[in-house]
């Protein structure tokens, strides 16, 4: 059974340090022709300590074996809760989202007032959670989590022919932060409002 939807051959962002199911069969295999830790890190091009810690971590009664670590891996990474997110944490997060506050001004309120910083990715993480456990959270967000920032830049793209990316490339370029994108765009909708 694998645990991860990676396909062969994939290669990881840089900067990310989780290991595949490929690179676990990889080093279930070098393990068993006796290589060391720090020739099969060179191998897979990742720190000699991945390896270690991985063989540490992941190996089992009868020694490492890929599928076991993949499972232990994946039951690991899905099973620790957030340890910033205590009840009166959540409980707070909550109250300013029935006010309809962004996970953003969550964030920034909670590290102003010298609460536990949690990071706007958590909350919203919280949010889509409480939605797949049937939860209405998702409701109180001003767009209902729907992306329209992006969808607006998807007809800017397609008006002038180019790709979102290629939207995102030169906005960046520009130093177009997404506040100031979000200024433009309001400020255009404005004008189309004014023209009907």
């Amino acid at each position: 059974m694998i645990f991860n939807n990676q396909t062969k051959g994939e290669t990881l962002p840089k900067g990310y340090h989780h290991l595949t199911y490929d690179q676990r069969c990889q080093i279930y295999i070098l393990q068993a022709r006796g290589d060391t830790s720090s020739s099969i890190a060179n191998i897979l091009k990742v720190h000699h300590s991945t390896i270690s810690r991985e063989l540490k971590r992941n190996k089992g009664q009868r020694g490492y074996r890929h599928q076991q670590a993949q499972e232990k891996a994946f039951l690991r990474k899905n099973s620790q809760p957030n340890k910033k997110m205590t009840p009166q944490i959540v409980t707070r997060i909550e109250e300013k989202i029935k006010l309809q506050w962004s996970p953003i001004q969550i964030s920034g309120w909670l590290k102003r007032h010298g609460k536990e910083h949690v990071s706007h990715e958590t909350i919203y993480n919280h949010i889509w959670k409480d939605k797949r456990q049937g939860g209405q959270l998702y409701r109180e967000l001003r767009h209902r989590g729907k992306k329209y920032n992006k969808q607006i830049l998807s007809e800017i793209a397609k008006h002038f022919g180019l790709t979102l990316q290629a939207i995102f490339y030169a906005l960046k370029r520009l130093k177009i932060t997404r506040k100031k994108r979000l200024r433009f765009i309001r400020k255009g909708t404005r004008k189309q409002e004014r023209n009907i």
